[in-house]
């Protein structure tokens, strides 16, 4: 848990059971997003103790679901994780079905004798998993398992994939032994016997008639993440996409719009053109609260590559890391 404290600083907690002649232990670092207070702390168990949830991510409809199918029941917290706690409890395994969000869960179930990691539908919330005959263990950052697990063998099969396509694809990591939880998959791990049983609960190959209303759909999009008791900044580079996002945020002169200025030296050097130019052009003419942070090719100092790999833990071998370090930080 220390290891990954930079994941959610606001608190820790940790929970041990006995269940089925194993140790469960679980752990989690807290980011407060949704109600502050320490009633929202995990791991959150159930009323009766039975079931241990612990959570990172958003649940965007977690409001519609708690008014559709949660209203006779009480919560004492604000938070969409004991709204996830409640739809497991309602729905089982299926309750992943429902969820509007990015996420990565894992539920122990004391009744059943189980435990289970479930991952959102396109894998955005990082989670990762190592098996061995005496253990299993899990955690959104490969450090925090190595720490557990000691030092690992270097995954050699994997170099070639991964100076390929700048990381390494599917379930593989650089580290033999730890892998990926796969993407719209629920790991359904038998405590007794420790099997894991996998099952995919979403496929992009939908039947559903796609919607001609995309401006409704982004507009939807974006104000479902604006849902938070704490400031929401945007990130604003002036290309498409990002523009597209910050259109729809043209009345909110809370949140910032942050954007890196590159030298021009760098720019003349690289060849290249700058963000900022952009940015800069929509934020005068929308009238945005508009941040620039300068950055230089000094910005990529040792110190900072070392930060920026030690953060990110499963190797990528992105240019921009840094830069988007120090927008995030600021």
């Amino acid at each position: 848990i220390e290891s990954i404290g930079h994941r959610g600083p606001d608190s820790r907690g940790r929970v041990s059971e006995q269940v089925n002649g194993r140790l469960v232990e679980l752990g989690h670092t807290r980011l407060s997003i949704l109600d502050l207070s320490s009633l929202g702390n995990q791991p959150m168990l159930s009323e009766d103790s039975n079931v241990v949830i612990v959570f990172n991510g958003e649940i965007y409809n977690f409001k519609e679901l708690k008014a559709q199918y949660l209203s006779d029941l009480q919560f004492s917290s604000n938070t969409d994780t004991e709204v996830v706690l409640k739809m497991y409890f309602l729905f089982g395994e299926d309750f992943v079905n429902y969820l509007n969000g990015d996420f990565s869960i894992g539920i122990l179930d004391k009744r059943k004798g189980k435990f289970l990691l479930i991952r959102d539908r396109c894998g955005v919330k990082p989670l990762y998993i190592y098996s061995s005959q005496k253990e299993i263990v899990f955690a959104s950052e490969i450090k925090s398992i190595i720490k557990i697990i000691g030092r690992p063998e270097v995954n050699k099969e994997m170099i070639n994939p991964y100076f390929t396509y700048k990381y390494v694809p599917g379930e593989h990591t650089l580290f033999r032994g730890i892998l990926r939880v796969l993407p719209a998959h629920i790991y359904i791990i038998d405590i007794a016997s420790s099997n894991i049983a996998k099952k995919r609960y979403w496929s992009p190959q939908s039947n559903e008639k796609p919607s001609s209303d995309l401006y409704g759909l982004v507009e939807t999009a974006v104000n479902q993440r604006l849902v938070a008791d704490v400031p929401i900044g945007n990130f604003l580079s002036g290309g498409v996409d990002s523009s597209i996002i910050a259109s729809f945020l043209k009345n909110r002169d809370d949140i910032i719009h942050y954007c890196a200025r590159k030298d021009e030296g760098d720019i003349r050097a690289e060849g290249t053109t700058s963000d900022y130019a952009y940015a800069n052009s929509l934020a005068k003419q929308w009238g945005l609260n508009f941040k620039e942070l300068a950055i230089n090719s000094e910005s990529a100092n040792p110190e900072l590559i070392k930060k920026t790999i030690y953060y990110g833990d499963d190797l990528i071998a992105d240019g921009s890391q840094i830069p988007s370090y120090l927008i995030t930080r600021e």
